[in-house]
């Protein structure tokens, strides 16, 4: 994904605050991309499947005191998967 997003950059599809989010994702080890077309303003961010809550909590609040919004959803089947 971190690749991904390195491409959507060369491509000048992202935006500054999605690169925000990117960078903090990846601070705390999680892979995080923009989605559609990168004006919407939407990334994802992929948690590692035995991630602790606190971890969880601790990003989230960093996001919100960043003036982002954050909606937890869990993917319905194992098709997405970071492997260690």
């Amino acid at each position: 994904m971190n690749m991904n997003q390195g491409l959507l950059i060369s491509l000048d599809v992202t935006h500054p605050r999605l690169e925000t989010i990117c960078a903090m994702a990846f601070t705390h080890s999680y892979a995080a991309k923009l989605t559609g077309a990168g004006g919407g303003g939407y990334a994802y961010v992929l948690l590692p499947p035995d991630i602790e809550n606190e971890s969880i909590d601790l990003f989230s609040k960093e996001l919100k005191e960043n003036d982002f919004d954050v909606t937890m959803i869990k993917l319905g089947g194992s098709g997405v998967k970071i492997e260690h």
